[in-house]
């Protein structure tokens, strides 16, 4: 299940993904059609690389870090 801010759907990366992996798509031209930026979308073809389809089925949580001083 996607969070509440999540632009894209598991449908949605999934689609992303094969766009650029099997249909040629450039990355820009998938990543505007999907309504996120490039780096967005590399960041999913990264873990689709990675992890395969299954990685397009999960949130993983924003990574937030305090300073210490």
């Amino acid at each position: 299940m996607s969070h509440p801010n999540a632009p894209l759907t598991v449908a949605g990366r999934r689609l992303l993904c094969i766009r650029v992996t099997e249909l040629d798509w450039t990355v820009t031209a998938a990543a505007l059609a999907a309504g996120i930026s490039r780096q967005t979308a590399h960041k999913w073809l990264l873990r689709f690389g990675e992890h395969g389809d299954g990685a397009c089925a999960t949130d993983r949580a924003a990574r937030h870090t305090s300073a210490s001083a």
